[in-house]
C-alpha cells in the first residue's frame, strides 16, 4: 500500500543530515547568497551557523577588519551592532532532503 505523499507523486521528505552533499549546498548558497544580498555594499564579513540535533555546520566569508584584512573568526565574538543587521535582501534557504 502507497503512502498518500507517494500516491499523489509528491516527494516523502525524510530527516536532514548535515553530510558532505547538504554542507557543499550550504556552502554553494552561503557565498551566492551573501554576494547577491551585498552587492554593492560594503560589508567586511559574515558567519553562517546551521544546527541540525547535534550536528553543525559553520563557515565565514570575508574579513573582520577591513584595515588588517583579518578573516573572519567563527569562533569570535561580535558587536551587538554587527549581528543584528539584517541583509537588504534576506536569504532564503531550504533545508530538506528527499528520502530515496
Amino acid at each position: 500500500m502507497s503512502s498518500p505523499a507517494s500516491a499523489t507523486g509528491s516527494p516523502t521528505v525524510g530527516p536532514v543530515r548535515l553530510d558532505d552533499t547538504t554542507k557543499a549546498a550550504l556552502q554553494q548558497s552561503f557565498e551566492k547568497n551573501f554576494a547577491i544580498a551585498f552587492a554593492g555594499v560594503q560589508t567586511p564579513g559574515s558567519v553562517a551557523y546551521v544546527s541540525v540535533g547535534d550536528e553543525e555546520w559553520i563557515s565565514t566569508i570575508g574579513v573582520s577588519n577591513v584595515e588588517t584584512q583579518t578573516p573572519v573568526d567563527p569562533e569570535g565574538h561580535g558587536r551587538i551592532g554587527s549581528i543584528s543587521k539584517p541583509s537588504p535582501q534576506p536569504p532564503s534557504w531550504t533545508l530538506s532532503k528527499t528520502a530515496s
